[in-house]
């Protein structure tokens, strides 16, 4: 395939006028040089999932041609806080989802209610109503999720809590809390790293502390809590530089064939920093654990929260 498309492209050449041929791609690193030499395929241009600034653009046009409520194009800064990240053809699901939920109740017009339930679907997955859950578990994963926002709330105020949930999802989890990104924000410190592994410890320690847990509190359910502390630790040692003992230091940098080799001796390292965080998150969660209890009993009752909810009771 790619030599009859280097043949067609060669034939260009005997025309009269000029052609320009366009191509797209989402796995730029599987392509072939042999079609990226000058004169093939030699100007790329690289797409970006849009920005604050995009997202507003795309909602605010897309929202012309549609029946909404009125008030909603005020209310438009929240929908960009909750739609970080996403791609114009998510932008468009969501469009499409709180239409649907609109045609649901019989509605003409979107409300902003519709609006965000569908960002969360597009970027959180479907809630999972028919799942039966025991009571138990939903206690835990109430106190989990709830030792995830007091920290992050705690360690990093810059970060903004959208939405917490206990109601199980699409994606297989039993509960989530997801935070509005800071999307001028480009570079992390070491105490940032620091701080993200204490969040990311923190849902197993807040388990431990539910009143009702017992043993049960150590369970299957933080192994990606557990594998996004590892991945932090282990690239704040060695790629970053972040480990006063190691050095200034990249694994990248070195061949690979001795890669074996200096894992062995990041791993120690590895393994103290991540002990340091789970102390540090040990205490801070028996310090703030009036916080986690009110949290955790809202979760119970509403299933989930908001972050102005959840904001309005740590502050009581």
């Amino acid at each position: 395939m790619l030599n009859q498309l280097l043949v067609c492209m060669d034939g260009f050449a005997d025309t009269k006028g000029q052609i320009l041929v366009l191509a797209a791609t989402n796995r730029p690193e599987a392509l072939d040089p042999a079609i990226l030499r000058p004169g093939r395929f030699d100007e790329t241009i690289r797409i970006e999932a849009p920005d604050a600034k995009a997202r507003e653009q795309m909602f605010r046009k897309r929202l012309e041609k549609i029946p909404i409520e009125t008030g909603i194009l005020d209310a438009i800064p929240r929908l960009i806080c909750r739609t970080a990240g996403v791609s114009p053809a998510q932008v468009d699901r969501v469009l499409r989802e709180a239409a649907y939920a609109a045609a649901r109740e019989g509605r003409k017009t979107i409300t902003l209610a519709d609006l965000e339930a569908a960002a969360n679907l597009v970027r959180y997955g479907a809630n999972r109503r028919d799942m039966v859950v025991r009571e138990q578990d939903r206690r835990q994963t109430a106190w989990h999720e709830a030792g995830h926002a007091v920290a992050r709330l705690a360690l990093c105020p810059e970060s903004k809590l959208d939405y917490i949930s206990i109601v199980p999802n699409e994606e297989g989890a039993l509960g989530f809390a997801a935070w509005q990104h800071d999307e001028t924000k480009h570079s992390h410190s070491a105490q940032d790293f620091h701080n993200l592994i204490i969040v990311s410890l923190a849902g197993r320690e807040a388990e431990i502390l539910c009143p009702d847990s017992g043993s049960a509190a150590i369970n299957t359910g933080v192994s990606s809590d557990y594998e996004r502390a590892t991945a932090l630790a282990w690239e704040a040692v060695s790629r970053f530089g972040f480990d006063d003992e190691f050095g200034v230091f990249c694994l990248r940098g070195t061949p690979a064939s001795i890669h074996p080799v200096l894992s062995e001796s990041i791993k120690p390292r590895v393994d103290a920093l991540l002990g340091t965080c789970l102390e540090a998150t040990r205490k801070l969660m028996l310090e703030k654990k009036l916080q986690l209890e009110a949290i955790a009993f809202a979760l119970v009752a509403k299933d989930a929260l908001d972050g102005v909810e959840v904001e309005t009771l740590i502050k009581r």
